[in-house]
Order: structure tokens, then C-alpha cells, then sequence
């Protein structure tokens, strides 16, 4: 059935998928630079902030479009920021 396909293929299970593809592509990318002699900063938690910062405003303006569009966006962002907390 459908839905059963489409079930199996989204939600956690394409989360799941898409994380494990991110990591070994990330695992690679880490060390063909290295082998080519890059350098590979990691961002400092000073920088981090500020970023997440200045990209507050687009998400809040994303909350109110949802928001306007009956989605409880609110509840979306702060659920994809648990995930990512997990993760």
C-alpha cells in the first residue's frame, strides 16, 4: 500500500538515512582535506552564538508565516531544535 511505502520511507526512518549519509560524507570530506594538506578550523563557541543569533530573526519570521498558515511552526522549531540537541 501507499501510505505503508511512504511510511516506511519518511518520518525517522529518512531522518535516520539522511544523518548516516551526512556523517560518512562529512567523515570523507574531514579527511581528503587532511590528506591534501588542508586545515580544518572548528567554529569557537563565541562565533556559534553569534551566529545562531543573527539567524534568529529568520527563523522567528518563518514561525510567524507558518503561524499565519495554521502550522504551529513554534512547536515544529522547537522540536527540530531537541533533535538536533540529540543528535
Amino acid at each position: 500500500d501507499l501510505k505503508a511505502a511512504v511510511d516506511r520511507n519518511s518520518g525517522p526512518a529518512l531522518v535516520e538515512t539522511f544523518g548516516r549519509v551526512w556523517d560518512e560524507a562529512a567523515t570523507s570530506t574531514r579527511k581528503l582535506v587532511l590528506a591534501e594538506g588542508g586545515t580544518i578550523t572548528r567554529q569557537s563557541a563565541v562565533d556559534y552564538e553569534a551566529m545562531r543569533t543573527a539567524a534568529r530573526a529568520v527563523e522567528e519570521e518563518w514561525v510567524k508565516d507558518m503561524t499565519a498558515k495554521g502550522i504551529d511552526a513554534a512547536a515544529l522549531a522547537a522540536s527540530a531544535r531537541s533533535l538536533a540537541a540529540a543528535h
